[in-house]
C-alpha cells in the first residue's frame, strides 16, 4: 500500500527594493509623494516612517507608502518598506532629504511692495528680511531709473528717486541652494504730470484782469506775456513773468492738478 503526500516549498522573501532608490531630495513645502518597493516571493509590504518625521506632521500610508508633508517641515525623513513571507519579514529604509527654502519677508510698511509715487519724488524704501536657506540676493530687475537696491545682514533694501515716469515690477532673485521659490515682485508706478505748453497772444486794457493762459500739467515753470501796458502813464511793458506750479494731489492715483499762479510787471 503506497500514498503520496505533496510538499510546497516556498521560496524565501527577498528585502524589498524602492523604486526611487535608497535616497532622494525634495525641497521644502506641503505635497504628497509615493515611495513604492517591490519585493521577490513577498505576501505583501507594509510602510512606515521615523518618529522624528511623525512628529514634525508628516504622514504615511501604510498600504502604498504615500507620503504627505506638511509645508514647515524639513530634515530628514526614514521611510521603512517591511516585505512579509517565508523566512521574513525583510525591511529596507529610503532616506529622504527635505531641504528649507528661501524666505523673502516683507519687513517694511505692507503696501510699500506696491506703491505710486510722483517723477523725481522718492519712494518709500522697500526691506525685506532674507532667510531660509538663501545666502544672499542675486538680482532685483525691473526697476526705475535711479532707484537701486542693496543687501547687508539679512535685508534687502530697495530705494530711490525714480526720474522717469512709467510702471514698474521688480522681481527679487535669491542665492543660496536650489530650493528657491522664485522670484518674489512688487510694483512701482511712477506719475510723470506732463510739460506745461503755452500758446497764442492776448492784448488787455489798462485796468484789465489779465487773461489766465492755457496750460497742460506740469512741474514748475515760467509763462511769459508779452504787450502788457502799465496800470498808469503809457507805453508798453515787456514782458510780465507768471510763475506757476502743478499740484498733484497725492491720494489720488491719477492726480487732479492744482494750478497756483503769481505774477508781477518788469519794468
Amino acid at each position: 500500500m503506497t500514498a503520496d503526500h505533496t510538499v510546497t516549498i516556498t521560496p524565501s522573501v527577498e528585502s524589498p527594493v524602492f523604486a526611487l532608490g535608497a535616497t532622494s531630495t525634495r525641497c521644502q513645502g506641503a505635497g504628497s509623494v509615493t515611495y513604492t518597493a517591490t519585493a521577490t516571493n513577498t505576501t505583501g509590504i507594509t510602510y512606515t516612517l521615523d518618529a522624528a518625521s511623525i512628529a514634525g506632521g508628516v504622514t504615511i500610508n501604510a498600504a502604498t507608502g504615500e507620503v504627505t508633508y506638511p509645508a514647515g517641515w524639513f530634515g530628514t525623513t526614514v521611510i521603512t518598506a517591511s516585505a512579509a513571507g517565508c523566512n521574513g519579514p525583510l525591511q529596507s529604509i529610503h532616506i529622504v532629504t527635505v531641504s528649507p527654502t528661501h524666505i523673502l519677508t516683507l519687513t517694511s510698511t505692507p503696501g510699500t511692495n506696491n506703491q505710486t509715487v510722483c517723477i523725481n519724488t522718492p519712494i518709500t524704501a522697500i526691506t525685506y528680511a532674507v532667510s531660509g536657506v538663501a545666502t544672499g540676493v542675486s538680482n532685483v530687475s525691473g526697476l526705475p531709473a535711479n532707484v537701486t537696491w542693496a543687501f547687508n545682514a539679512g535685508v534687502l533694501t530697495i530705494s530711490g528717486t525714480p526720474n522717469v515716469g512709467g510702471s514698474f515690477t521688480y522681481s527679487i532673485s535669491t542665492s543660496g541652494n536650489s530650493c528657491n521659490p522664485g522670484p518674489v515682485a512688487g510694483t512701482i508706478t511712477v506719475t510723470d504730470p506732463g510739460t506745461a505748453n503755452i500758446t497764442g497772444t492776448n492784448t488787455i486794457c489798462v485796468g484789465s484782469t489779465p487773461p489766465s493762459p492755457a496750460l497742460r500739467p506740469a512741474e514748475s515753470g515760467q509763462v511769459q506775456m508779452p504787450g502788457l501796458r502799465p496800470s498808469t502813464g503809457t507805453g508798453l511793458l515787456p514782458v510780465w513773468p507768471l510763475v506757476f506750479q502743478i499740484l498733484p494731489i497725492p491720494s489720488l492715483r491719477d492726480p487732479v492738478h492744482q494750478l497756483l499762479l503769481t505774477g508781477f510787471i518788469l519794468e
